[in-house]
């Protein structure tokens, strides 16, 4: 049980928290004011010595915690050895005393409310630095000037002991862009000469920064000039974020219980920057302090990153928090000569990085950033407690990956800033007055969709492919001239645009008219574009069915092109999907290569906007600005999907209906390339969806669906005048009921109705196929032709992951899909039962494009403020349950 009083926030008196007399190190809050998620311990829910500046009006601010004086302009960057030399000559405010400050000193100016950005991004209209922009004046890096919005780095004297990169000279520095500490090297890495920094000079208490550590004999070890007292031992071994928080509000030690989980600017205090693995051997911390050896993921000694209680908010995240790194701080660098990654100190001992609070460290087996970022998760701990803290009940925020940067907010309303983030992060910007003319014309003619959305698939798709990373060399596709290629031999340009596309995913089918004005602009700019066709992710939306070999594949593409009437050629996906598989199941995913083919810019959703601003940032600016309404590209309505309930009874498993993997089988699947619509003798007009229950998945015995439709690309349909279509199903060992069935007699002529079959199935054994075939009279009336078919199916017990969702039909678990919401209806009576269908089913039907029986702001069309009000569990999402709860409260 803790013994350090709680009071309220509103409660606290931030002037009566001035640090203590006699400190000549007190480490300033870092600002902190809301907790993220349920568990107890975060940084906010311990208040000490919060930040306190005075303005003198004469171009410095005093920090009125540590007694340093600042200059308030950090004015434009220079080298390192500028910045050492222009000290002395520096006369702000009357002044001859100014002096670089160090490591220490500088990061007591940083403030955890700040967002880390997108380090693609060129937007900063809705970012906060990580530093008091009231008193201080800051500046993000310039795009114009070939900068990151992130090259906002502060130079200091603190050179570091070792070397990072391939023994690079570096110097430890504070980013307030991005807010972190990392060792920089002082020659730029892209050849451009000495690298530059901002600098904010500082004078006063010469002793801040330097510890005086007192052994206390019982395992706690207190710094007199920090007022901290911390455990002279740490874990000894590695937990997650949440972990760590319980591991340190459990904790009795010493004769105390009051032990907490140090904020980053605590557990920076402790850092011995004159010491590293390198150089002497050891951790960077004074030898008073235990320090447990590990062996890092390169295989040699070293000590390990600490979690602090800090969160490290960002325009993508809250999920992610502070560490300080007391051995290397280890990032995966690729080799410019054999393109091997390697690993290296990127960072340096001492550095201040961040990770996920919670997950697994193998999904990032090159990290993350662009220095490759190694991520651990399983941090070790190091506790403390005293100092001038108050323990507080914090306003939580929900713990949740923001779909948005904040908005537009006040820099009046500081101490609520995090409140503020969470809320713009719903509501967004419906429109941007700061986007540029580019951004502009590729959103035009899209209606008010916001398209430039941050999703949390963004930020996981960003991660997967980092920047300079390359396809591997096994990765196949079908080429322009449909030749079966690597698909790192198409890099012929200086750049190559690479956009994701099908038939039936509305993303592309909105979008791609963006790309096309993008394409436009910049062909002759030496960039190349290619859109990708890839297994259909929506398979039957506008009648369209996922093909069963290449042939059929290619036809597609043929359609597509005069479909859509686009200009950028295709390339084609192969039939085991691997480029859909390699990008992570992204329909719509858009990438640019340089011609080394190592990737330079990444979406997961396709978007003419960030294209255009990437490549912008590559080329230059276009010569002219296409709008896509001079392209005179056809326009498409909401998506519709065949249903068979006009003149057949659909066919349905009961609860959840996983699509099963399907082949064209016969002496057809050896045929050579078909051309679109013109397939020959041995037409394949029909195309098959098997689905699974999941009994029939789990055990091999229960339902299978057999789902039969007409491929709206080649023009045919049921002769229904001739014998209905039968089919036969041929199983080694499994036994199927009915192995023989033929589908009802119809009265009309011709139709393109599905043909739909429930089978019960025992015994199937995973990796033996069961043959499918189907004999049925096909027609076309407009090209006057009528004539017998049979094709032949392979179907294996076996999910197919790029089998995609069709809607009403492939279900899932929780009751969210039609099976669960008719379960639903029938505890209902009639009358309610049909009321409550039609009430959440029509919004559900207009805006849910997904087929997941929910709606994300992605898909929502109108006011923002009105998904808001809808959205009443504040999931980001609604459901059907919520429009009735709506409706019924109107």
């Amino acid at each position: 049980m803790k013994t350090t009083a709680r009071i309220g926030t509103a409660l606290i008196s931030l002037a009566a928290l001035s640090s203590p007399a006699g400190l000549t190190y007190p480490v300033v809050d870092t600002g902190q004011t809301t907790a993220f998620g349920k568990d107890k311990g975060q940084d906010a829910h311990y208040l000490a010595n919060p930040p306190s500046y005075k303005d003198n009006g004469d171009g410095t601010v005093t920090d009125n915690v540590t007694g340093l004086m600042w200059i308030k302009d950090p004015g434009e960057k220079i080298t390192w050895e500028q910045a050492m030399q222009n000290a002395s000559k520096c006369r702000t405010g009357g002044y001859d005393d100014w002096r670089l400050p160090s490591i220490k000193e500088l990061y007591s100016l940083i403030q955890f409310t700040g967002l880390d950005p997108d380090p693609m991004s060129t937007d900063t209209g809705s970012l906060i630095p990580f530093i008091d922009t009231d008193v201080f004046d800051f500046k993000y890096g310039d795009p114009a000037k070939n900068e990151r919005i992130i090259d906002s780095q502060f130079a200091t004297t603190s050179i570091y002991t070792s070397t990072t990169m391939r023994g690079a000279k570096t110097m430890f520095g504070v980013n307030f862009a991005d807010g972190r500490i990392k060792g920089y090297g002082l020659e730029d890495p892209r050849g451009r000469g000495a690298k530059t920094f901002h600098v904010l000079y500082v004078r006063g208490n010469p002793e801040y920064g330097k510890n005086k550590f007192k052994n206390n004999g019982d395992g706690t070890v207190t710094d007199e000039a920090t007022g901290l007292t911390w455990m002279k031992a740490d874990s000894g071994k590695g937990m997650d974020w949440p972990s760590a928080l319980e591991y340190a509000e459990g904790m009795e030690f010493a004769g105390h219980d009051d032990w907490r989980l140090p904020t980053a600017k605590e557990l920076q205090s402790l850092v011995d920057y004159s010491r590293a693995p390198d150089s002497t051997g050891s951790a960077a911390i004074d030898p008073v302090f235990q320090c447990t050896e590990i062996t890092n993921p390169g295989g040699k000694k070293d000590y390990a990153a600490y979690w602090s209680s800090t969160t490290h908010l960002s325009t993508r995240s809250n999920t992610s928090a502070a560490y300080v790194n007391f051995g290397r701080a280890l990032g995966w660098m690729e080799d410019r000569r054999s393109g091997e990654k390697q690993l290296l100190d990127v960072h340096g001992a001492g550095a201040q990085r961040s990770d996920p609070k919670t997950g697994d460290a193998s999904e990032f087996p090159y990290g993350r950033g662009p220095q490759g970022d190694v991520i651990s998760i399983d941090n070790m701990v190091r506790l403390v407690r005293g100092g001038n803290v108050e323990q507080v009940d914090p306003p939580v925020a929900r713990e949740t990956r923001m779909r948005e940067s904040s908005g537009d907010q006040s820099r009046q309303q500081r101490p609520n800033r995090q409140q503020g983030q969470q809320q713009n992060a719903r509501r967004g910007q419906r429109q941007n007055p700061g986007m540029n003319v580019g951004q502009r014309t590729a959103r035009s003619g899209q209606g008010s969709r916001p398209r430039d959305k941050v999703r949390s698939r963004d930020t996981e798709f960003n991660e997967k492919f980092p920047m300079g990373s390359k396809l591997p060399n096994s990765l196949k596709l079908y080429n322009t001239d449909r030749k079966l290629v690597a698909a790192n031999s198409i890099f012929k340009a200086k750049y190559t645009v690479i956009v994701g596309g099908c038939l039936t995913c509305p993303e592309y089918r909105n979008s791609y008219p963006e790309i096309e004005a993008v394409a436009a602009d910049y062909r002759d700019k030496g960039v190349q574009f290619y859109f990708l066709y890839q297994s259909l992710t929506h398979p039957e939306n506008w009648g369209f069915v996922q093909p069963t070999s290449i042939q059929e594949r290619f036809a597609q593409v043929d359609h597509a092109k005069e479909l859509l009437q686009t200009s950028i050629p295709w390339l084609t996906d192969t039939m085991d999907n691997e480029m859909k598989l390699h990008f992570a199941l992204t329909p719509n995913s858009q990438f640019v290569f340089d011609r080394d083919g190592k990737i330079v810019h990444r979406s997961s959703w396709g978007r003419g906007s960030s294209l255009r601003e990437s490549l912008e940032k590559l080329v230059g600016p276009s010569d002219k600005i296409t709008d896509i309404a001079e392209l005179n590209l056809p326009t498409f309505g909401p998506r519709k999907t065949s249903a068979a309930n006009s003149l057949l009874e659909p066919q349905r498993l009961d609860g959840v209906a996983v699509p099963l993997r399907v082949a064209a089988g016969g002496d057809e699947a050896d045929l050579e390339y078909m051309h679109s619509r013109n397939f020959g003798k041995s037409n394949r007009y029909v195309k098959l969806r098997p689905e699974a229950d999941q009994q029939l998945i789990r055990t091999g015995t229960g339902q299978l669906y057999l789902g039969f439709r007409q491929d709206p690309v080649l023009g045919a349909a049921w002769n229904n005048l001739a014998t209905p279509p039968k089919y036969r199903i041929t199983a080694r060992g499994a036994k199927v009921t009915p192995a023989m069935a033929a589908a009802p007699e119809l009265s009309v002529e011709h139709d393109t109705e599905p043909r739909e079959f429930l089978v019960d199935v025992k015994n199937w054994k995973t990796g033996t196929p069961i043959k499918v075939e189907i004999q049925y009279f096909a027609c076309n009336e407009e090209k006057g032709w009528c004539e017998a078919v049979q094709q032949e199916f392979t179907v294996w017990l076996e999910k197919d992951e790029t089998g995609g969702m069709v809607a009403g039909r492939t279900h899932f678990p929780g009751n969210n899909g039609q099976a669960g919401r008719n379960a639903q209806g029938q505890q209902r009576s009639g009358q309610d039962q049909r009321r409550g269908q039609n009430q959440g089913g029509s919004i559900l039907e207009r805006f849910d494009t997904d087929n997941d029986g929910k709606i994300s702001e992605d898909e929502f069309r109108g006011p923002i403020e009105r998904f808001i009000l809808l959205d009443e569990d504040n999931d980001g999402y609604i459901t059907e349950d919520e429009v009735r709860t709506a409706r019924r409260n109107r």
